[in-house]
């Protein structure tokens, strides 16, 4: 499967909402802002309070909320200066096709839409065999726990959706001078500290650790590859929290500590009214 062929299975429901399918291929935002990792294994984690599972489920769930970001690990993205990677974000995080930017996106339902339609796929066995394009199921069928995988990329998807629609809809709207800025600006430096300080109260040494490690990375064709999963999993266990520490004198300036907390909460609440998580052993979403 190429590419394009898993969002091909979305450009009808696009088609429906009349939205232009256009090149994908255009320029990023300079320094799109969507939540930081830890942001994201704390909306998985506040779901797995919920929805308890056991660990091999948990260890694929959490798994599955880092994957979409994975795509920074791929080959020639590693460092964003060198080639425009929101185009292939908009890919991995399922976003409808248009000719939007990625952290541009305006169409929030739409996006919904999408990533419904991709755990869908995935859940009904007709949809699967019906699809001219295939499944990405195949791919996964020698893996275990796929399901709790895809859900947990779906609470990715969501999360940044979610985003989208919040938080940095609003420091765009409200501060669009600074958020021309990107990695430059002071909401990155607010997000950076943050993410140090949430890592440090919530994931080290925690059992988010412990499952993240025996999580098992596998290809998802068309999204991100076993290697790029495997390479962001190994970089916030082994790498890029290590010996860290928040700058006692940072003054947030655009978004706080508890307002992040209040977000991951609200978060939660958010993905749990679209009954995502474990939808697909009850046979999909609706």
């Amino acid at each position: 499967m190429n590419l394009y062929s898993i969002l091909h299975r979305f450009q009808k429901i696009c088609q429906m909402k009349r939205i232009p399918i256009t090149t994908l291929f255009n320029r990023n935002l300079h320094g799109v802002l969507m939540a930081f990792p830890i942001t994201h294994l704390l909306v998985a984690d506040a779901l797995l309070s919920r929805h308890p599972r056991d660990d091999a489920d948990a260890a694929q769930f959490l798994l599955g909320a880092l994957a979409p970001d994975a795509v920074h690990y791929r080959e020639g993205f590693t460092a964003s200066e060198k080639k425009d990677i929101g185009a292939a974000k908009k890919i991995t995080h399922l976003c409808p096709i248009s000719d939007e930017r990625w952290g541009a996106v305006t169409d929030n339902e739409g996006w919904i839409c999408c990533i419904k339609e991709f755990l869908q796929t995935q859940a009904d066995p007709i949809a699967k065999s019906a699809s001219a394009e295939g499944s990405i199921t195949p791919a996964l069928e020698n893996s275990n726990n796929f399901h709790a995988l895809l859900e947990g990329y779906a609470v990715h998807a969501l999360t940044d959706c979610y985003n989208n629609m919040t938080l940095w809809h609003r420091f765009r709207t409200q501060h669009p001078a600074e958020a021309a800025k990107g990695y430059a600006s002071g909401y990155y430096h607010d997000l950076q500290e943050i993410d140090i300080r949430l890592y440090l109260a919530y994931v080290k040494d925690s059992k988010i650790e412990r499952l993240l490690a025996m999580a098992e990375p596998c290809d998802m064709p068309g999204l991100v590859s076993a290697k790029e999963i495997h390479a962001i999993r190994d970089n916030i266990l082994y790498e890029n929290y290590k010996g860290r520490v928040p700058f006692k004198s940072h003054e947030y300036a655009f978004v706080t500590y508890d307002e992040t907390l209040e977000y991951i909460a609200k978060t939660a609440d958010f993905i749990d009214e679209l009954h995502v998580v474990n939808a697909m052993q009850a046979g999909g979403v609706h």
